[in-house]
């Protein structure tokens, strides 16, 4: 039984930090949605997010190693309650105040709401403190340093890579043979969302809560004072739902969407140095159809055409979606009557 929690629990923890170390940015932005103000409200933490989650995720594919390798498991079990006791604190904080949608535990691959991150959390735990009574049974392996010392190598290479390049597995639904028309529609019959209306209405000087089965309006000398609607359910996402191309405070994104190639340049900030501007204007002079997205102030987009000297349209998209397309700043995304065929970094 030792040897399954073992490996049970190593395999997870591995499994979910090497999720995470291909796309160490797509976690550090879950860590800022974490220390905004709106969460946490530690602001200030926020600039050192990329190494909080670079340093958590790979601390993750270490302990897993570690405990199914037996290396010096009373501190590595130690290391991994506190770890499952501080994702505790979190998962249990956004869930209770209903603060953060997505735990981002398994990255864009698994998506967990926060109650499931906690119980997770919690279970993973609970096989920690059970190997931590059974500690005395559980021995190192032969070599078991080397296996260490091979998964920290791993790991590092795998976000050294999806940092400087793309990550090697794109979870996310912008991946190459996304059908972006396709991946926006509802499909017929799916679930709608669900809301609830609570009407406030002034009855003998006393204001009262009625659901709208009561019929409040019907209440002889009633008086309306307010109406609150919450919903109850939420209905079907599609994968994307948030994928438009703004230019003069016009959509194009059907216009975009529909050309037979084009070749996208997706930036988050297009504060660029000269080098990034050089590359750029090399890759432009070979293509027929480019266009440039970014999310960038007006003032900004105004720089870059003045550096780029090249006429190339630029559209506007929220700094959230331009995040989830692609990792890199800047990066390329080519379409093909909407369907991407290829992303690749500058």
């Amino acid at each position: 039984m030792t040897k399954a929690l073992q490996y049970t629990l190593g395999t997870i923890l591995i499994i979910s930090g090497m999720i995470k170390l291909n796309d160490p940015l797509g976690f550090a932005y879950k860590l800022e949605e974490y220390y905004s103000a709106d969460v946490l409200d530690i602001p200030f933490m926020i600039r050192f997010a990329f190494a909080n989650g670079f340093i958590v995720s790979l601390a993750e594919v270490v302990l897993g190693m570690a405990i199914i390798v037996g290396w010096k498991i009373r501190e590595t079990l130690i290391l991994s309650i506190l770890m499952f006791v501080f994702f505790g604190f979190l998962t249990f904080y956004s869930a209770y105040f209903n603060k953060v949608n997505d735990c981002g535990c398994f990255g864009d691959a698994i998506h967990f709401t926060p109650w499931q991150s906690f119980t997770k959390d919690m279970f993973l735990m609970l096989l920690t403190v059970i190997l931590w009574l059974k500690r005395e049974e559980i021995k190192p392996k032969r070599f078991a340093i080397i296996f260490v010392s091979t998964i920290i190598i791993v790991g590092s290479s795998v976000a050294l890579y999806a940092v400087t390049n793309l990550p090697i597995i794109d979870f996310r639904p912008y991946n190459v043979g996304t059908d972006i028309t396709e991946a926006m529609s509802i499909p017929e019959g799916a679930k709608q969302d669900i809301y609830t209306d609570k009407w406030f209405y002034k009855v003998n000087d006393e204001i009262k809560e009625y659901t709208t089965e009561e019929k409040p309006w019907d209440i002889k000398g009633a008086e309306f004072v307010n109406r609150e609607t919450e919903l109850v359910s939420r209905g079907y996402i599609p994968p994307i739902h948030d994928f438009e191309l703004i230019k003069n405070n016009e959509n194009y994104t059907q216009e975009i969407l529909a050309r037979e190639h084009v070749l996208c340049i997706v930036s988050l900030d297009l504060n660029l140095d000269d080098d990034e501007i050089s590359k750029i204007k090399r890759i432009i002079s070979k293509q027929k159809d480019v266009i440039i997205i970014s999310p960038s102030p007006s003032k900004i987009v105004s720089e870059f055409r003045k550096k780029i000297g090249i006429e190339v349209d630029v559209y506007s998209i929220d700094d959230t979606t331009c995040k989830t397309i692609i990792r890199t700043n800047p990066g390329f995304v080519r379409l093909k009557k909407g369907v991407i065929v290829e992303k690749f970094a500058l």
